[in-house]
């Protein structure tokens, strides 16, 4: 099995959970620079699959890391 294929072979158990939180963040939208709510819920998310997160950074930035070679800024 290649790398590909061990990474989509996890994917159909996240497929439900990734639509959700995919549809109720365009059930909410908010405006440029005033994403609240939308970086509330990013936080939960990183936090749920096990990442350290930082919030604030910037204003509504969220910055989240599971080790030291791995980290994720969405702004």
């Amino acid at each position: 099995m290649s790398g590909l294929d061990e990474i989509l072979a996890g994917y159909a158990t996240l497929q439900a959970d990734q639509e959700a939180f995919y549809k109720d963040l365009h059930q909410h939208p908010e405006l440029s620079h005033q994403e609240h709510r939308t970086a509330q819920c990013v936080a939960g998310q990183l936090q749920k699959y096990g990442f350290t997160v930082q919030t604030g950074i910037g204003g509504t930035d969220v910055v989240g890391g599971a080790a030291f070679w791995l980290a994720i800024k969405i702004r």
